[in-house]
């Protein structure tokens, strides 16, 4: 049992050489949004790239305050998921995630498009907090970097909502 463990840190170990060997990583201006009162989402970027996005609060977030909304919303969208890492939450960050297609992705977290179907925050739906916050970070290598890249900045903020990557 000993050596499997010790197998499988040496290639934990090996992945974070790769990416910091490797990684090429360009952080873009946050955007700033105010989803009460902004209905259109105007991202300039490049379809088919990939990218690590962070969406944060700009006020304190409230336990209660999330779970009423997402609750209330359960019954016709598919709502991100509360994690029980709220007290170790950091910079009231709400959601980590990737995608290859931003501008749709945030979209669909925004409640400005997309299916209710899809998981996503759908903030517009339920968010009282106002003005948010998105990170965007463009990495232009593998996606075995990009997965372990969100999962590093996913272990560091401990957002609110959403699942940790396919890891």
């Amino acid at each position: 049992m000993i050596n499997i463990i010790k197998c499988e840190i040496e290639k934990e170990i090996e992945e974070l050489k790769c990416i910091l060997k490797n990684i090429n990583i360009k952080e873009l201006e946050p955007i700033t949004i105010d989803v009460l009162k902004e209905n259109t989402l105007n991202l300039d970027l490049p379809a088919k790239k990939s990218y690590i996005y962070v969406i944060k609060s700009i006020k304190s977030i409230k336990k209660q305050g999330i779970i009423d909304g997402i609750e209330s919303k359960k019954q016709n969208f598919a709502m991100s998921r509360i994690n029980d890492n709220f007290n170790k939450n950091k910079e009231n960050c709400l959601y980590v995630g990737s995608s290859h297609n931003i501008v749709k992705r945030i979209k669909e977290h925004l409640g400005f498009g997309g299916s209710a179907k899809t998981y996503a925050m759908h903030l517009k739906e339920w968010w009282g907090n106002g003005t948010i916050i998105i990170e965007l970070y463009h990495i232009e290598d593998s996606d075995k970097c990009l997965q372990t890249y969100e999962d590093l900045l996913w272990d560091y903020y401990k957002p609110i909502l959403g699942r940790q990557g396919k890891k």
